[in-house]
């Protein structure tokens, strides 16, 4: 697989199927859920070709007493600010992570798996290489969200 095209392709998938996915109310649901519990939030992505999942990480959020900031947050649509700010702000060598700052939160966001298609029994991927040009590979994302330490003075004020 020409990792030209799997670099193309991460950017694409970040663009459309996170982005969007960011704009939807199961998303919010997804993360407060997250949030408000102890353990960690899957979310389904796909969006024209591209597929994946987004685990999404808040310990840093329960660590700071911050999920009603979060919630605020949520509330105020922070994912739509966070999904527009995302095409430019795609950086790593196959274009793997995305940072974004939003208010006092830090939104992580990296390309840690890859999966291939069902005709394969959605195989994790270590080599790219390996694979035909063809193949469409499913993308495992994983969302930290942090408190900004520049911005963390506002939760107390």
């Amino acid at each position: 697989m020409d990792m030209l095209q799997v670099a193309k392709d991460n950017h694409a998938f970040y663009f459309l199927a996170v982005g969007m996915a960011m704009c939807e109310d199961a998303f919010s649901k997804a993360v407060l859920e997250s949030v408000f519990s102890e353990h960690k939030g899957l979310y389904a992505v796909e969006y024209a070709t591209y597929s994946g999942y987004i685990s999404i990480d808040t310990a840093d959020i329960k660590k700071q007493y911050s999920q009603s900031a979060l919630a605020d947050a949520v509330r105020k649509g922070v994912f739509g600010d966070i999904s527009m700010k995302i095409p430019y702000s795609v950086k790593g060598e196959l274009n793997t992570d995305v940072e974004v700052t939003a208010g006092i939160f830090n939104f992580g966001f990296n390309i840690s798996k890859y999966e291939r298609d069902s005709e394969h029994n959605f195989e994790m991927v270590d080599d790219l290489s390996l694979l035909p040009e063809e193949e469409r590979l499913g993308r495992f994302v994983s969302l930290k969200i942090t408190i900004n330490p520049i911005r963390r003075d506002e939760l107390i004020s």
